[in-house]
């Protein structure tokens, strides 16, 4: 990869990765907690301005294996057979790839994974339980996956 990223600060702390004040631009406003996940550092955001809560996320560092997105290109055929697997637009001129195990978007989820290095690619998971965002959950994860560069880019 050409301009791999430092993602080391954001692991040690990947509650850090979005802030408030992004949260309120998804329109909701979210608490955090530390997740404690097999497959590297991650975060739980969940709205708490309503219940249920209209949206809950997840962005997570992939550090269990050391190739990157060549790891989900490497399940495409598998992904692809009760879930999804699609390539998208760079996040930011970085690779991404919409997927997920189980073909759960018309019920208001999305994964999405963008490479920040040939080792490494990080993670944004998302639930939408309500409202006009629940018909195009993977444009919630990509605007997500967009703040997530923005701030890796910014040093976070």
């Amino acid at each position: 990869m050409a301009n791999p990223l430092d993602t080391s600060k954001a692991q040690a702390a990947p509650c850090n990765i979005i802030t408030d004040q992004q949260t309120a631009q998804l329109g909701i406003v979210a608490q955090h907690e530390l997740s404690d996940a097999s497959l590297g550092p991650s975060c739980n955001w969940q709205d708490t301005a309503k219940i249920p809560p209209v949206l809950v996320f997840t962005v997570q560092f992939v550090t269990s294996n050391k190739s990157g997105l060549s790891s989900l290109y490497e399940q495409k055929d598998s992904l692809r057979k009760g879930g999804y697997f699609e390539p998208v637009n760079p996040i930011q001129g970085y690779p991404a790839v919409l997927y997920g195990q189980v073909e759960d978007r018309p019920d208001g989820a999305c994964g999405i994974a963008v490479g920040v290095s040939d080792a490494l690619d990080y993670s944004v998971s998302v639930n939408v339980n309500s409202g006009s965002s629940q018909k195009t959950p993977c444009d919630v994860a990509q605007k997500i996956a967009d703040m997530v560069m923005t701030n890796l880019r910014a040093g976070a």
